[in-house]
């Protein structure tokens, strides 16, 4: 450990090693850029000396009383913390009279976190000023960034990376059950990075960028069946690394579809896989509930793109390009989003991207106060959206594009009163998709393409959900 005197500081400097409060709270991390704001924070709030420590153990030994270690091996999911639990990196990971969760075990599991320390509330209330100040130093940076205008628009290229997709013909048959197996994969992948970003951990940057180079690789591969990670297959119900897994596929192909380079395709898949990641500070009783929020709860919740751009800060050298996507996927064009109310030339089309692709992905969800949408009336609903304002058309029109009015492997009912799952769309003709009906029994016929003048007379009525007993015999069967 080495102490070090704030007004010795010097801008430009960075330190191998997080700097600490004396009171355990993790203050920066590590191989942050100190710049002149930074100092000036810590002096505002009477921050004489910081501690630069691998861990807080040291830091805390300076003290007369003797911190309370909380085993982890005695957490329960639904406990009621007594104290603020702090991990040894100096992050509060369960809050006072919070409740322990699920991915707060897995987030410590994760980060080989054994013990937790039991600090009273009251001890941290000099320093969460300072926290506040330093965050906004992070804020600050983007919208540098957004007044500068650099990184708002995301150009097309005259060589974009899906003219590397290759045209192939649908299938009759979808292998959703090796895309089921993918996508949890995925996500198993995606969780110990969660869990570092949670437990203030600094994650490997490289582990992001290799799931990234694999959904590309599967995006050129079967670029037919890409979309069913996002879609078709079952998703855990709040669990934010498997919604990211939906958002990133969808990011990824409207990237594509806007005829982006793939240099910014990675970007952007990149992004959409941590933009959320700060709403694993906000309580499930908050994410889950389905009445009225307190006044407190709701800034939570519209804080929580701030908290994933603070995270972000535990993963050096990340570019400006996700730090936007998560610091604005909640901004709409209109000004009625959050954090900043930012309207319409200031929102980076980065975060445009996933912002529509967070919402499809959240409403053809299921969660437990709201039943999920179709695929079809999600689109629907996004296109209406575009329509009042919220949220950018040429952005929602790439989806559409990607993914067809009526995405493969979704339902529909037609004129002949026949029942049948969609295998491929007609990018001219939208709402004549290649079809094979589906009969009571599970059977499937031969593919039809509807926009074929012989089946001029088959016409689509509506979408609806896969038939009882039969989809789950589908996923089954292929």
């Amino acid at each position: 450990m080495q102490i070090l005197d704030v007004a010795n500081l010097k801008p430009g400097r960075t330190f191998p090693e997080p700097l600490f409060h004396l009171s355990g709270r993790k203050l920066l991390s590590a191989e942050t850029h100190i710049t002149q704001m930074h100092i000036d924070a810590l002096l505002r709030s009477s921050i004489k000396q910081v501690y630069m420590a691998e861990s807080v153990r040291p830091v805390l030994e300076l003290q007369n009383t003797p911190p309370q270690m909380v085993s982890v091996c005695g957490l329960a999911i639904g406990a009621t913390a007594e104290t603020d639990l702090m991990t040894p990196d100096g992050v509060v990971i369960i809050q006072q009279n919070e409740q322990v969760e699920d991915h707060h075990l897995a987030a410590l599991k994760d980060s080989l976190i054994d013990y937790l320390i039991a600090r009273p509330a009251a001890d941290l209330d000099t320093i969460r000023a300072t926290l506040q100040d330093l965050s906004r130093i992070v804020i600050s940076r983007v919208e540098n960034l957004i007044g500068r205008g650099e990184y708002i628009r995301a150009p097309e290229s005259r060589d974009p990376m899906i003219g590397t997709i290759p045209d192939v013909p649908p299938s009759e048959v979808l292998n959703l059950n090796a895309i089921q197996l993918m996508r949890r994969r995925l996500s198993s992948r995606l969780q110990p990075v969660y869990g570092m970003l949670e437990t203030g951990k600094q994650p490997n940057l490289q582990v992001l960028n290799d799931i990234v180079e694999d959904l590309m690789d599967l995006m050129r591969t079967e670029p037919r069946q890409f979309s069913q990670l996002a879609l078709m297959t079952s998703r855990r119900e709040d669990y934010l690394p498997d919604h990211a897994i939906s958002v990133s596929v969808l990011s990824m192909a409207i990237a594509a579809h806007m005829n982006l380079a793939t240099d910014l395709v990675k970007e952007v898949v990149l992004g959409a896989l941590i933009f959320d990641v700060g709403m694993l500070v906000v309580p499930k009783r908050i994410r889950a509930s389905s009445g009225t929020l307190t006044e407190g709860d709701r800034e939570r919740v519209q804080q929580h793109p701030i908290y994933s751009l603070t995270m972000m800060e535990q993963l050096p050298g990340l570019s400006p390009i996700p730090r936007l996507m998560g610091y604005q996927h909640h901004e709409r064009l209109n000004g009625k989003g959050y954090p900043s109310a930012t309207t319409g030339a200031e929102i980076s089309d980065f975060a445009r991207i996933v912002s529509v692709a967070d919402v499809f992905a959240a409403s053809t969800n299921p969660r437990a106060y709201k039943s999920q949408k179709l695929q079809y009336n999600a689109m629907e609903e996004l296109i209406h959206l575009a329509h009042k304002g919220f949220t950018e058309p040429r952005v929602v029109k790439s989806l559409l594009s990607a993914i067809g009015l009526f995405p493969v492997g979704s339902y529909v009912l037609l004129s002949n009163n026949m029942t049948a799952q969609v295998v491929g769309a007609n990018a001219a003709k939208i709402d004549r998709p290649l079809i094979r009906s589906v009969s009571a029994g599970g059977a499937v016929s031969p593919m039809v393409d509807l926009s074929n003048s012989q089946y001029g007379h088959i016409k689509v009525v509506k979408a609806v959900p896969a038939p009882i007993g039969v989809g789950e015999g589908i996923l089954a069967a292929v």
